[in-house]
């Protein structure tokens, strides 16, 4: 097995594999668990493997961790993940299509996006892992909507995005819907530029 942050995790074709998007929302989950004081309740959203949820699930600062995933080949592999792990009593890993099925409130809401702009070429098992809408973000504001009845008071979110999509329209979303950018991680790939923020509600 393949070790990511320090965490073995198994990997399935059919899911997508951590990347460096995946390190820079770990990265900044990592400074907001530093600097809690503990007791939290996490949502990792989008799931995919598991691997930012077990991260979460393994810091003494979470007390519990929700993984939620749209894609059912994610949810299971997500869950032989967290057994290997040996997270189970703390994370628990369900099937749902952005909120739907996600019950409660959190602290801290991480979601590694599909932020790519649709490509007409793409197969559907592609575009659910990499396209975000025809800007490339119309899924995060989806997301930065229904999160809002999902977040306690002064509590955070950090959303991938990609310089390929539509920031300004992204941006705008952010203070439409009352989030403040309290930091960003940014790294640059290739052709793109690809960037961690870290919102306040």
């Amino acid at each position: 097995m393949p070790t990511f942050f320090g965490i073995e995790i198994k990997l399935d074709s059919r899911v997508y594999e951590p990347a460096e998007d995946t390190e820079l929302a770990m990265t900044a989950l990592s400074r907001l668990l530093e600097q809690s004081a503990g007791g939290l309740r996490v949502l990792d959203m989008g799931c995919g493997t598991g691997i930012i949820g077990i991260f979460a699930a393994k810091s003494e600062k979470t007390r519990q961790v929700v993984l939620a995933d749209i894609s059912e080949a994610a949810v299971e592999l997500a869950r032989e993940n967290v057994l290997h792990a040996g997270v189970e009593k703390k994370a628990r890993v369900i099937r749902s299509n952005l909120f739907s099925n996600v019950q409660g409130v959190f602290d801290i809401i991480v979601f590694n996006a599909p932020y790519l702009p649709e490509d007409p070429e793409e197969s559907p098992e592609e575009a659910m892992m990499l396209s975000g809408g025809r800007e490339g973000v119309e899924l995060s504001i989806r997301f930065l909507m229904e999160a809002l009845h999902h977040l306690k008071s002064h509590s955070y979110t950090v959303l991938v995005s990609s310089s390929l999509s539509n920031q300004k329209l992204l941006q705008e979303t952010y203070k439409k819907f009352g989030y403040t950018p309290e930091f960003e991680i940014r790294k640059h790939i290739f052709f793109e530029e690809i960037t961690a923020t870290v919102l306040k509600r």
